[in-house]
């Protein structure tokens, strides 16, 4: 992450952010930036917690099988 203000963390820095692995500076920047109600990055750790939670449910029931013809 840049030390500019403005600057968006990258990809992997929201990763760690949302593994709760963020320490450090660089940890409280990214939680700055977020707080700071940044809403392209917010949605970025939103849809990880969505993938994160839709692995954790397991596997997907099998469709019904007029879906499958």
């Amino acid at each position: 992450m840049s030390d500019t203000k403005d600057a968006h963390p990258r990809f992997r820095e929201l990763l760690d952010h949302h593994d709760g692995v963020d320490a450090g500076r660089r940890g409280a920047r990214v939680a700055e930036h977020l707080d700071g109600g940044c809403g392209p990055c917010s949605e970025q750790v939103a849809a990880l917690a969505r993938l994160t939670a839709s692995i954790t449910d397991g596997p997907l029931e099998r469709p019904p099988s007029a879906v499958l013809r």
